[in-house]
């Protein structure tokens, strides 16, 4: 018996489907695109206090950081501010954490530098340690830069 060649077509030869221009183009700014919309601030209804409360400690040691140490700057402040992760609001200028229930305002013309908080401890609790440790905790606005 002898073998007979089995006649096969050659196989066809498909280009490949072209991508779309925004495929094979800049790569890089696609990527610098992906990595801005990740890094962008929050939109302003998404930014505000979050749920978790804090200790009286917590609280007076935040404001001592934020607020005290960076006297008499009050761009020292939104600089550690924004290092601590706050994010402000774009219509009323409020620094919130969004995981925190705290808040931080700066008023420049009135050299203000003011902390809202939600605490877990007791009332009395709270005013207890204010009355032992704080001093230092509020500072007069004249301490503060006008500008």
């Amino acid at each position: 018996m002898t073998a007979t060649p089995l006649l096969m077509k050659p196989p066809v030869q498909r280009s490949p489907r072209p991508r779309p221009m925004a495929d094979r183009r800049f790569p890089a700014a696609r990527a610098f695109v992906l990595a801005l919309a990740l890094s962008t601030p929050a939109l302003a209804e998404t930014v505000g206090p979050g749920t978790e409360g804090l200790s009286s400690t917590a609280a007076a040691s935040l404001f001592a950081r934020v607020c005290i140490e960076t006297r008499p700057k009050l761009a020292k402040a939104k600089a550690e501010l924004a290092s601590l992760g706050y994010v402000a609001h774009p219509d009323t200028g409020t620094f919130y954490d969004n995981r925190l229930d705290v808040s931080f305002k700066l008023l420049r013309g009135e050299g203000v530098c003011s902390r809202v908080i939600r605490s877990d401890d007791d009332p009395m609790q709270v005013v207890l340690f204010l009355s032992v440790h704080g001093r230092g905790l509020t500072t007069p606005a004249s301490q503060f830069d006008q500008h």
